[in-house]
């Protein structure tokens, strides 16, 4: 690589988005106002940055973004009638004389009632909470525009994907270091302490967030580490080539990427998160599928590529010896399953049959909550600790299903990258198993909703779509 080439505006910019995945979740995964604020204007500056260094001629507009027309479409239209649902419609007939004040949520008519005076019409029980779900969605796609256009160049998607597996490594050493130290650093510098508990969560308040977080590293982690063996091992020269070439390998930098592993995975099984470590199995084994479509292997390369799996289940099995007796014993105390979560789905049904074309409000579950729970769980609940049910109550059934269709739609191509491509499919690979693993996760937990955990998914399914694409198609290599 030449000097000009590592200094390219580009590759500043990049360096700049790690700084800015690395801080993320810091302040308990940034899932406080303030450092959402903070998120929003990180991520805002870097891409501010890069549209001007388009805009100027110092960096290239991949001609692939018409490709994501459909997937852009469902998000905007989506977060469109989020901000629609955040509107006073009582205003909106006293400007415009069109009064759709009938499709302002019953609350609000209520509220009006007891109050004696108008407090509104609006389609969201909430919207405020609206509006603040429409900024924290908008950074997840702030996040994934800013991969899709700096990881198109092969050398900066590797860049960024290392990095993502370096983060996560720093927040799995220093949380394992603390809980076995009993220091949580994070105490001297937040303004609100975590609730005490036995499980590691790292930077996240839940850890099962922090589970999510590890889940995305470790993936990417595999990704790489399966990557270099590919590369550096010749499978089809005989067993002593075979044994050479392998030992040589694991003496590199795969080794690096094999300790980075054993430590995320050891800090994901001590999270004792049941739901983030099927979660993570599943993406493992999304992974490795991938990586074996759409390839016309040899007879020695298809071994190696058994044995790459094997390997890699090794690993599994060396990190749950290592740190699996916590969560076994949590599931054999609580059991698989959890009654509060069916509870709150069974509530989340409830409202989408209540409202099932506007919705209650986008990112309002905590306010309609109480319209519909059955009362069985207990305290302020702010989440339905399912995403998915949880998106269709909010926006209701259209919107919902397009908010969620555009990063099933970016997944569908992060797996058509790994048909089509031959080399470098190592990218979409890992942008396909992250969202297999981060969407499992979501039907049971609301991690997404996590600001440093939707936008370090963002980034690696901005990056796995980037290269779903033969270089040649590209006027960046």
């Amino acid at each position: 690589m030449t000097e000009e080439r590592s200094l390219s505006p580009e590759r500043v910019l990049l360096i700049a988005f790690l700084v800015v995945l690395l801080w993320a979740p810091f302040p308990y995964g940034s899932n406080r106002a303030w450092a959402e604020l903070a998120l929003g204007l990180g991520l805002g500056g870097v891409l501010f940055a890069w549209s001007g260094v388009a805009l100027s001629g110092l960096a290239t507009v991949t001609p692939l973004t018409s490709r994501l027309l459909l997937p852009g479409a469902c998000a905007v239209a989506a977060l469109l009638w989020a901000f629609i649902q955040s509107i006073d419609l009582t205003l909106v007939a006293q400007s415009t004389g069109v009064d759709l004040r009938t499709l302002a949520h019953p609350v609000w008519a209520m509220a009006s009632s007891a109050l004696g005076e108008n407090a509104g019409a609006f389609i969201s029980v909430d919207p405020e909470l609206t509006r603040q779900g429409i900024f924290a969605g908008a950074l997840s796609i702030a996040a994934f525009v800013i991969a899709f256009e700096l990881a198109r160049d092969r050398d900066r998607a590797t860049l960024l994907l290392g990095g993502v597996v370096v983060i996560a490594f720093i927040y799995a050493g220093v949380s394992v270091a603390g809980a076995h130290f009993k220091f949580d650093y994070q105490s001297w510098l937040m303004p609100d302490p975590k609730p005490e508990t036995t499980r590691i969560t790292g930077p996240f308040v839940n850890p099962n967030h922090f589970a999510t977080f590890l889940s995305i590293g470790a993936i990417a982690g595999f990704g790489l580490f399966a990557e270099n063996l590919r590369q550096a091992i010749v499978w089809d020269r005989g067993t002593r080539i075979f044994f050479r070439t392998a030992l040589q390998a694991l003496s590199g930098s795969s080794a690096l990427w094999l300790a980075a592993i054993v430590a995320i995975l050891s800090a994901l099984l001590l999270t004792q998160s049941r739901g983030g470590v099927v979660a993570f199995f599943l993406g493992t084994i999304a992974l490795l599928v991938a990586l074996s479509v759409g390839r016309k292997w040899t007879s020695g390369e298809a071994e190696g590529q058994r044995a790459m799996a094997a390997l890699i289940i090794a690993l599994l099995g060396v990190a749950a010896a290592l740190s699996a007796d916590p969560l076994l014993g949590r599931v054999r105390d609580q059991g698989a399953t959890d009654s509060a979560r069916a509870s709150l789905a069974a509530a989340s049904i409830e409202a989408i049959e209540a409202a099932p074309l506007l919705g209650h409000g986008f990112g309002a579950f905590q306010r309609y909550y109480p319209l519909f729970g059955d009362g069985s769980v207990q305290g302020d609940i702010d989440e339905a600790h399912n995403d998915i049910l949880e998106t269709l109550a909010d926006l209701g059934l259209p919107a919902g299903l397009a908010y969620l269709a555009a990063p099933i739609i970016l997944a569908v191509m992060c797996f058509a990258g790994c048909l089509r491509r031959r080399r470098d499919s190592l990218f979409p690979a890992v942008g396909f198993a992250a969202s297999v693993a981060v969407g499992a996760h979501a039907f049971v937990d609301f991690s997404l909703q996590v600001p440093a955990v939707a936008v370090s998914y963002a980034a690696i399914l901005g990056l796995g779509v980037a290269q779903s694409w033969r270089t040649n198609m590209d006027l960046v290599r």
